[in-house]
């Protein structure tokens, strides 16, 4: 009796690896993830100034906001202090 329901464990065990190792994506389903993958790469970023002046104009409008400083690849492309602020004048940030 022990040895039977041994034997059927064993069995239901080895049907469980054999469906396990044959459920993957089909090829179809694996090139949509691909190509959705490929799809959903971030554009580059490109900074121009008209895009710059209106970020700067919302900024301005911003009671709290003290500073804004914008660098982009390393280089620093905008620096603007509101509110009575300086590029001197320690801030907590």
């Amino acid at each position: 009796m022990l040895l039977a329901g041994m034997t059927q464990h064993l069995l239901v065990a080895s049907v469980l690896v054999v469906l396990a190792g044959g459920c993957r994506e089909t090829p179809a389903a694996e090139r949509a993830s691909a190509e959705t993958r490929a799809r959903s790469a971030p554009s580059p970023v490109r900074l121009d100034d008209p895009r710059i002046d209106a970020v700067y104009a919302r900024a301005d409008e911003l009671p709290r906001l003290r500073s804004l400083i914008v660098f982009h690849r390393d280089t620093l492309r905008r620096e603007r202090y509101f509110h009575g602020a300086r590029a001197e004048q320690p801030a907590n940030i």
